[in-house]
């Protein structure tokens, strides 16, 4: 566990020395002058409005994931290490959209900036095709591999079987995702930032809160637990796809 954490640490501490001596040599316009950096309030004040929200959102994420994983505890501990080696094998299914999420935010920031606003609700749809495309292909992959790459993490028959179980499950499911991140990713290029944190919080955080809350009990299986994430993603997407058309209707214009 020390040898893991210290690779982490090692690992972002590199990250980081190489990433600003990258702005420090560059020539774009995002090089870093020593000399030159010191505070302008009104780009301060715009920063805050837009990465607050951002910042709360992601903070608060992890409590509702907490809550789950406390349920996920009471099954076990192979409930507990066939639930890692999921979170290991879907990994890729996060970065990707996450990436992708990334992408249009940036995207139809600038467009929106140059007022190019057709291009930008183009730009979004394509977003989601390739999402789309790239999330089916790596769920095909974990669907029907998921024992093999399970197999790279542990070597217990038992937790073997429930991760392949659960990544069964879960493989068809992990294009709900996509709408909740593609589409408010695009909405926050356009500066509206506060909305889409309290849709992402109620439809992400609160939906599973409540559903362990309220549906586990009635029915307190491993599995039942786990559709507190596909009934999130639903929750969240269908949020978005409404909230984007309204969007979209105006515009797309920066408010």
């Amino acid at each position: 566990m020390a040898g893991a954490a210290f690779a982490t640490v090692l690992s972002q501490l590199l990250s980081a020395i190489l990433v600003i001596t990258s702005l420090l040599k560059t020539d774009l316009p995002c090089r870093i002058a020593w000399k030159k950096i010191h505070f302008h309030k009104p780009i301060v004040q715009k920063i805050f409005s837009l990465g607050l929200p951002v910042g709360a959102q992601s903070s608060l994420y992890p409590v509702s994931n907490m809550v789950i994983q406390s349920n996920i505890n009471s099954f076990g501990t192979n409930a507990i290490a066939a639930w890692t080696v999921c979170g290991k094998l879907d990994f890729l299914i996060w970065l990707i959209v996450d990436s992708f999420g990334s992408a249009i935010s940036t995207f139809v920031a600038q467009n929106c900036g140059a007022r190019f606003y057709g291009r930008a609700k183009n730009g979004v749809l394509i977003c989601v095709g390739m999402s789309l495309i790239c999330v089916c292909s790596i769920s095909a992959v974990l669907y029907f591999a998921c024992g093999s790459l399970g197999r790279l993490f542990i070597s217990d028959n038992e937790v073997i079987k429930l991760s392949i179980y659960l990544m069964r499950f879960l493989a068809p499911l992990y294009f709900l995702y996509i709408g909740g991140e593609v589409l408010s990713s695009a909405i926050r290029g356009t500066g509206e930032t506060f909305r889409p944190m309290i849709l992402t919080l109620l439809g992400t955080c609160a939906c599973r809160v409540i559903w362990v809350l309220f549906a586990v009990p009635l029915q307190p299986t491993l599995k039942m637990v786990i559709w507190s994430y596909p009934v999130s993603w639903i929750v969240t997407s269908l949020s978005f796809i409404v909230f984007y058309q309204i969007h979209k209707s105006k515009g797309l214009r920066v408010p």
